[in-house]
């Protein structure tokens, strides 16, 4: 998130600028992602999303948000496509990840 942030300070005079993830999708997916897998606590984790919190009550808010969900069988061939393969429970937990939490 920080690297992320860092990026936006360096580019905040640029007109038009694009990011591929937000600090947002950071914090509700991946961290929330390694907090189910056990790799944070819940302290870590709630630091980690007040962090997500403060980090962007510092940026403007984005002119647009494009979200794009391919369906599992998509995401599948494009798994196959380049050779690598991922259980079922990952490709599980990330389009979990996705979805509001619980």
């Amino acid at each position: 998130m920080h690297s992320r942030f860092a990026r936006w300070q360096n580019m905040s005079n640029v007109s038009r600028l694009i990011f591929d993830r937000s600090i947002d999708e950071d914090a509700r997916v991946f961290c929330r992602m390694h907090r189910e897998f056990g790799f944070l606590d819940e302290e870590q984790y709630r630091q980690l999303e007040q962090l997500a919190r403060d980090l962007q009550g510092a940026m403007p808010n984005p002119d647009l948000i494009v979200f794009i969900c391919p369906e599992r069988r998509t995401l599948a061939q494009r798994v196959r496509r380049i050779q690598r393969r991922i259980t079922c429970l990952r490709l599980k937990t990330s389009e979990n990840s996705y979805s509001p939490a619980s």
